[in-house]
């Protein structure tokens, strides 16, 4: 598999999770693309489980490039961020939360954001970050978004002669 610019992968991971063994199979599977010279590097952030959607941080700068992001490839990563309506009781406040994925990749091709994960793609098909990583090591671009090439091997092998049978002169 060859590719117009190296692949890096962002790999976002949410913070204090009960859980970590969903995470460290990503993780793995984005040191096996390394292995395999189909990623060129990565990065590991850790993120809030939540954070106020009404104030500019860090966590809501990078939803909203891959809010543009996946307007532009028309993919939606809304099943992923849910922005979720929260009521204090205490002080009568309401404000909007942004909730974010459990795992997030964010893969850059050169400069160039090329892919979010997990998403969901026009047809209505749910790629999740597994399965997106599990396509790139069989060379495989199932977002289309990545311009990636075969790499073909255009010399044909010699076809083996045929084997003739050796017929000796009878003396």
């Amino acid at each position: 598999m060859t590719t117009n610019h190296p692949l890096t992968i962002d790999v976002y991971l949410r913070a204090y999770a009960p859980v970590a063994a969903p995470q460290e199979t990503v993780l793995d599977a984005v040191r096996e693309l390394r292995d395999m010279d189909i990623v060129d590097s990565y990065d590991v952030h850790t993120w809030p489980k939540a954070v106020r959607a009404d104030r500019s941080t860090e966590t809501s700068r990078q939803y909203e490039s891959f809010r543009d992001w996946a307007r532009a490839a028309d993919v939606r990563i809304d099943q992923s961020f849910v922005t979720r309506r929260d009521d204090n009781l205490l002080t009568g406040e309401t404000t909007e939360k942004l909730v974010t994925p459990f795992v997030c990749l964010a893969v850059r091709q050169g400069d160039e954001l090329a892919a979010v994960l997990p998403c969901t793609v026009a047809e209505g098909q749910h790629v999740s970050v597994q399965a997106y990583l599990d396509a790139l090591r069989e060379g495989v671009d199932p977002l289309d978004t990545l311009g990636l090439g075969e790499t073909v091997d255009t010399a044909k092998e010699e076809p083996p002669e045929p084997e003739t049978e050796l017929t000796l002169p009878s003396i």
